[in-house]
């Protein structure tokens, strides 16, 4: 049985998602499996957080990182990285402050994660 109300939950969300319904396979045939990530992973949690979240990522691969954090506006907030790192998983903590030490205020910030060429960007929303 599908999704019953896939507007309000849509409208809930804020985002718009596709919602595909297939049936789950018993086992995945072993060449099926999937080996380390290509590339990198980036995800946060808590996020909304409050006082401070903690940001962790993979890498498939030795690399330099860059890891940033961006309000709307697009001004850059606080570097947490600019530094070369192993293949493998990874956490750094954000406090939720900015380069200077300032709490930032409530809202909508960005995590900016670079590395090989590759670029990718998660929202993370500050409670206070």
């Amino acid at each position: 049985k599908g999704l019953a109300n896939k507007s309000s939950l849509i409208a809930s969300l804020g985002h718009i998602y596709e919602f595909v319904e297939e049936p789950l396979p018993k086992a995945l045939p072993q060449a099926q499996v999937p080996e380390a990530p290509e590339g990198f992973a980036l995800a946060a949690y808590p996020n909304p957080f409050n006082p401070s979240t903690q940001i962790r990522f993979e890498m498939s691969e030795e690399g330099f990182v860059t890891l940033r954090i961006y309000n709307l506006q697009g001004q850059l907030v606080r570097e947490l990285l600019h530094e070369t790192k192993a293949a493998g998983g990874h956490a750094i903590r954000w406090d939720g402050r900015d380069d200077r030490g300032v709490s930032v205020t409530s809202g909508v910030y960005f995590i900016r994660f670079e590395s090989g060429g590759r670029a990718q960007t998660s929202k993370l929303t500050v409670m206070r």
